[in-house]
């Protein structure tokens, strides 16, 4: 099962997969999409998934990490071709 997510925001959906996959052994993946508004993607949604892959400290205290991978894509629009006349 893939989960696509085209508003990732915080990266909640991505956060749910990998607590499910803990918790049942599945093989779920996840595509987060974002516009990266205010560029949430680069300072909250990437390094919050980071994280919980790898493992934190919160307030001294060890949080286990979940495990996975994660990849990082950036794209551009690019302008619209000008149609040639006949």
């Amino acid at each position: 099962i893939t989960v696509r997510d085209i508003f990732a925001g915080s990266g909640n959906t991505g956060h749910a997969v990998l607590k499910a996959n803990e918790t049942d052994g599945g093989k779920r993946q996840f595509i987060l999409c974002t516009n990266n508004e205010n560029s949430i993607c680069e300072t909250v949604t990437y390094p919050r998934l980071k994280k919980v892959i790898k493992g934190y400290d919160q307030e001294g205290v060890k949080v286990k990490g979940l495990g996975g991978n994660l990849r990082y894509f950036k794209t551009a629009f690019k302008k619209e071709a000008k149609r040639k006349s006949k």
